[in-house]
């Protein structure tokens, strides 16, 4: 992720250069189909491996999908 716009303080960029910010986020995916239940899980973790003028992070996402009969 980019940031395109420069953060600004009462209509000013922050200096040096507006305090942009750039991530790197790297991770994986686990899936699980469950044809015969007409559903699926699925596990995201995403943690950051590259930041400028932000904070490190980890994101964990989970999904439950099941087919509307």
């Amino acid at each position: 992720t980019v940031q395109v716009a420069d953060d600004k303080q009462f209509g000013v960029p922050i200096a040096p250069d507006g305090r942009r910010t750039k991530v790197l986020m790297l991770g994986g995916a686990l899936g699980y189909d469950m044809p015969e239940y007409g559903a699926a899980m699925k596990l995201k973790v995403l943690a950051t491996a590259i930041t400028e003028n932000t904070v490190n992070s980890v994101g964990v996402s989970f999904a439950w999908i099941k087919k509307l009969q």
